[in-house]
């Protein structure tokens, strides 16, 4: 009797119980483009930058400990294609849904192994001079919100990124974010 007395109470309390999982917040739209700038460079329509971007990671929070993945596809870019207001997808996907919340740094890698460019109908012998070059850190803040579209525009600064040397170009990749 007193196992009776016990299932009935234990199904009674267990029915009593909210069986809703908490509400998770929408998520939040990120897009993210690229474009160049060339400032005094003389940049053709057929010229060529051709650089590998390895991965574009968005860092969240102050502490900056968690990060997502934006890219991750080892895309080659002519990051000249982007010249002039003309701008191309960084992305595995066209929109990324992300957890809402506050965005601090978007680290990209590129890769430029011995290659030629093409600047000014020219051919160039164009190299990275450290590996510790290849991974750049933009610091910059971001709120994505619940349910609403973000958009940022990675800046490739070519005036700045290539430095002549006895007649092959270092590039030092300089970036950096518009909203």
């Amino acid at each position: 009797m007193k196992r009776i007395v016990i299932i009935s109470l234990s199904s009674l309390y267990l029915m009593s119980c909210d069986g809703d999982l908490a509400q998770s917040p929408e998520p939040g739209f990120l897009k993210v483009s690229i474009t160049t700038v060339g400032e005094t460079l003389n940049i053709l329509p057929t010229d060529t930058l051709l650089a590998n971007i390895a991965y574009a990671k968005l860092y969240r929070g102050v502490e900056q400990r968690d990060w997502i993945s934006i890219s991750d596809t080892n895309k080659i870019y002519n990051l000249y294609k982007f010249i002039g207001g003309t701008t191309g997808s960084i992305g595995n996907k066209e929109i990324t849904y992300l957890p809402p919340g506050y965005y601090t740094k978007l680290r990209v890698r590129v890769l430029l192994f011995d290659t030629v460019m093409v600047l000014s109908g020219s051919k160039y012998y164009v190299q990275i001079p450290a590996d510790s070059l290849q991974v750049i850190d933009i610091n910059y803040d971001v709120n994505l919100r619940e349910g609403q579209q973000t958009e940022l525009r990675l800046v490739f600064d070519a005036q700045q990124s290539l430095k002549l040397d006895q007649g092959r170009y270092l590039l030092y990749p300089s970036f950096r974010i518009e909203q």
